[in-house]
């Protein structure tokens, strides 16, 4: 893995851990025997995993069984390499389709990252190359929209436009969303941090 990717797969595969720790500490009544303890943590979801409202569905209970050690001893080294514990796992007793949400975030940069090391595709490179279509802030037509900047939520692509209206109605699409001025930020991209849905997601579709 080159020095350049190295650093933020490490930091993702940090943020796994914490994740999975996470949702260890979360659970009720774990009690240490041995080498690691397990829990029963009960989750809602519908049976077709959308939820919330207008999700569809009937609501039904869903349990996991968490298994995590009495401790989770982490290192990494000057290379960058992660040494962990090895015996954390989750064990998903569902028979309904459970919500990842912004779980789904880490598997695409994942995969854009896995993309860049085989050389398909380029951190830096304009968006619009790889979409087909230009990509501007409307407030910054001279300053190409990048996957680095996408992921790093640093694109200055904002949620709060039309995305969370007109981005969830049928037949709506990414260009349609990306061409609207509302879901630009007038701040510079790879300026500012925003935390952006729709950025994401723009990431996913390039990759």
């Amino acid at each position: 893995m080159t020095k350049t990717l190295r650093k933020p797969v490490t930091m993702l595969l940090a943020l796994c851990i914490v994740f999975s720790l996470a949702v260890g500490a979360c659970a009720d009544d774990i009690t240490a025997s041995g080498g690691s303890a397990t829990s029963p943590v009960n989750l809602t979801t519908t049976n077709d995993g959308l939820g919330g409202e207008g999700g569809g569905g009937t609501v039904t209970p869903t349990r996991m069984s968490v298994t995590v050690p009495t401790a989770l001893p982490m290192a990494m080294s000057d290379d960058g390499t992660v040494v962990t514990a090895t015996d954390c796992k989750i064990t998903n007793n569902s028979y309904g389709a459970v919500r990842v949400a912004s779980v789904s975030k880490l598997v695409m940069a994942f995969g854009v990252l896995a993309l860049c090391e085989r050389g398909a595709l380029n951190l830096d490179e304009d968006l619009s190359v790889y979409l087909g279509y230009p990509v501007r802030n409307p407030h910054f037509k001279d300053v190409p929209v990048t996957l680095r900047m996408l992921l790093t939520h640093t694109a200055a692509i904002r949620d709060e436009g039309n995305y969370g209206t007109r981005g969830m109605q049928k037949g709506c699409t990414l260009r349609e969303l990306l061409e609207n001025a509302e879901n630009w930020l007038n701040v510079k991209p790879g300026e500012a941090f925003h935390y952006s849905n729709l950025g994401a997601g723009a990431a996913g579709v390039a990759g």
